[in-house]
């Protein structure tokens, strides 16, 4: 089975504009049980946001710890698949709330709500637009086999 990719690079753009401050969800999809999903942003004034695997597995832990009997290993328990989808105002919505009502037992960055907070201001000049994404560095290259890049109106 591959290993978790080092590096992937995602142009985020709405008609072939970038979009600056738009978030990505990664979803590692297991095996078993339940999939592990990460947030990554914000992206740069081209549009690009960093996806890395250590920065994937740092989102399992924060989910193992919260519920660990709702997940397996990320490393060793992976279906090989990595799916990547623009995070929407309402799943970053959904997921304050999850956050608010669970802050004292989760360890999110400090900054969790706020920064999504921004990141709906930042892509509220798109609403209902087509957001796409584009894999523009994968790291190993074979890395874009299993990676798979969803669009989402926004």
């Amino acid at each position: 089975m591959a290993s978790l990719p080092k590096v992937l690079e995602v142009v985020c753009a709405v008609d072939d504009k970038p979009v600056p401050g738009a978030w990505v969800a990664a979803t590692l999809h297991m095996n078993d049980k339940t999939d592990f999903v990460s947030f990554h942003g914000p992206a740069d004034d081209d549009g690009r946001v960093i996806v890395t695997g250590d920065d994937i597995l740092q989102w399992t832990k924060r989910n193992r710890a919260f519920a660990p009997n709702d997940y397996l290993d990320p490393e060793h328990d992976w279906a090989g698949r990595i799916t990547l989808a623009p995070l929407t105002p309402e799943a970053a919505r959904a997921a304050i709330k999850f956050y608010k009502m669970f802050q004292e037992k989760l360890d999110y960055p400090e900054t969790f709500s706020q920064d999504l907070r921004t990141m709906i201001t930042a892509i509220e000049p798109y609403k209902e637009q087509m957001m796409a994404l584009t894999l523009a560095v994968a790291d190993p290259p074979e890395a874009s086999e299993f990676t798979k890049l969803r669009r989402r109106p926004l």
